[in-house]
C-alpha cells in the first residue's frame, strides 16, 4: 500500500527538468485521494543518495505541506503558507476548492 487507492490522473502528469549546478527534476500529478507519502518514502529508500520532495495540498482543504525525504526517512517538513500554495499549485486557495 503506497497510501493511495488509485493511480495518478494521467492527464495531469507532466515533467520539468531544471539544469543549474545541480540537476532537479520535477514530476507533477494529481491523485484522486491522499498524497503518495509511502511511495515517495519507498523510492527514497531505493535511490538513497537522492533527495525527494513531496509538495501536496489535499483537495478541498485550505492547507498544504512540503516534505523532504532522504534514504527512506522524512528529514524535514513544513506547512505551506497561502503564498506557497499559490506558487506550487498556481492558484489561490479559494479557487482550489
Amino acid at each position: 500500500n503506497w497510501s493511495v487507492v488509485d493511480n495518478f490522473l494521467t492527464d495531469s502528469f507532466s515533467k520539468d527538468t531544471i539544469l543549474n549546478s545541480d540537476m532537479e527534476t520535477y514530476y507533477y500529478f494529481d491523485t484522486p485521494d491522499a498524497a503518495p507519502e509511502e511511495l515517495i518514502r519507498h523510492i527514497s529508500e531505493t535511490f538513497n543518495e537522492l533527495e525527494f520532495m513531496l509538495v501536496f495540498s489535499p483537495e478541498g482543504n485550505k492547507t498544504g505541506r512540503i516534505q523532504e525525504y532522504l534514504n527512506g526517512e522524512l528529514i524535514s517538513y513544513e506547512d505551506l503558507s497561502d503564498e506557497d500554495i499559490a506558487y506550487w499549485f498556481g492558484e489561490p486557495l479559494e479557487e482550489c476548492m
